[in-house]
């Protein structure tokens, strides 16, 4: 019996990676699930905000990444109407997965152009990737609004499968579509990672902070970047990210100018995926006063390379402080993060290697992957049928 093809669709892909967590989600649920499934992916071939294409990989023609991932790689002439329906019309995938809701090209048109070409697919399967948290849907509001609306006016909700990989993005498709909607609950795949941990030097009242994130106000560089002035002690912060909002790193660069002389900020630019590990050892720390995630890869790294967290509470991971793994604060609390904060600086080498063990045990409890493999295998194969 032949396998089962998935059709995804994805604005960025590997060997990309500026555009974060997006990208981590999708190529786990591929490398977890090739041995049962065959992907075809159809992305950009450039990286977010690149007009270069990746060095060394065609455009515009199926490439095979690995067995059971074939990727097609868009040019910008390529990527369009035509394109996108003669792709679905053509592959006659078992299921079409469609990462994201806003992008025309990689959401939209994939979405409508499966639900007129049903024949072409037995399920169509929407993971909406957090767009549909508050603080996501705060920016350009007014244009998300009236597409939402949009697909509620022609009933499109009904015949689609959501996606949910948590249990508060379950909630917002629910808030936002109805309590009748179908949705199938499987949390992301956490990245890869060599869960060791390793010492580094802590004295008290000294501590690096790592922060890995795009830079765009939803993650809240500017908030972290204030909160140093409440420190009692020496800090460092570095910073890795893509710049995608430069009107807002142009604020964060003034308020690092007037930062007091115990604080210092780096920018270090983008991480890849190598980086990221020695990115993370070489901190005390990793911080992200996000303003949501349903998931947050590089909060997962951190925690799975034995670092503290100090996060907001708009994530799935909480209580961190009961399992000496970090805090998660109140996301409008200032006072709450100061003193996770001054807490962090004032730790010496016996109480830092104490949370250091805390961060990698909680690590631990999210990094199980055979029931999420069936999750998956769940959701692939027995979606309910669509008329």
């Amino acid at each position: 019996m032949p396998m089962k093809k998935v059709l995804i669709f994805i604005d960025w892909y590997l060997p990309g990676y500026k555009a974060g967590g997006p990208i981590k989600s999708c190529a786990q649920i591929v490398n977890h699930l090739s041995p049962f499934y065959e992907f075809k992916i159809v992305t950009r071939d450039t990286d977010i905000n690149e007009t270069i294409p990746y060095p060394g990989v065609p455009s515009d023609q199926w490439v095979q990444r690995q067995p059971n991932e074939i990727v097609m790689y868009l040019s910008s002439k390529q990527v369009g109407i035509a394109t996108i329906w003669r792709i679905i019309k053509e592959e006659k995938a078992d299921v079409v997965y469609i990462n994201g809701l806003f992008s025309f090209f990689f959401s939209i048109l994939p979405l409508f152009i499966s639900v007129l070409l049903r024949t072409s697919a037995t399920n169509l399967v929407v993971c909406p990737r957090g767009m549909l948290h508050k603080g996501a849907l705060s920016i350009k509001s007014k244009r998300k609004h009236y597409y939402l609306l949009l697909l509620k006016l022609v009933q499109l909700p009904g015949k689609i499968v959501f996606h949910a990989s948590g249990v508060a993005e379950q909630n917002e498709i629910r808030e936002r579509f109805g309590s009748t909607t179908t949705i199938m609950l499987a949390s992301n795949f956490p990245n890869e990672v060599d869960q060791q941990l390793t010492t580094i030097n802590k004295q008290r009242d000294q501590a690096i902070l790592v922060y890995l994130s795009r830079i765009h106000k939803i993650k809240n560089l500017l908030k972290t970047i204030r909160l140093l002035h409440q420190v009692r002690g020496q800090i460092k912060l570095e910073v890795y990210g893509n710049v995608e909002d430069l009107a807002y790193w142009n604020e964060c660069q003034a308020e690092i100018a007037h930062l007091p002389s115990n604080v210092k900020v780096s920018y270090n630019g983008v991480a890849s995926n190598v980086e990221v590990a020695d990115a993370i050892r070489q901190a005390h720390f990793f911080i992200l006063l996000t303003e949501g995630e349903n998931f947050g890869h590089s909060i997962v790294e951190a925690l799975s390379y034995g670092r503290p967290v100090i996060i907001s509470n708009r994530t799935p991971w909480r209580n961190l402080p009961a399992q000496k793994a970090g805090w998660d604060c109140p996301l409008n609390d200032e006072n709450s993060f100061a003193l996770a904060l001054n807490q962090a600086l004032a730790m010496d080498q016996l109480v830092y290697d104490q949370w250091c063990t805390g961060a990698l045990k909680y690590a631990d409890n999210i990094l199980s992957k055979t029931e999420l493999i069936l999750a998956y295998q769940n959701m692939f194969d027995r979606l309910p049928k669509r008329t």
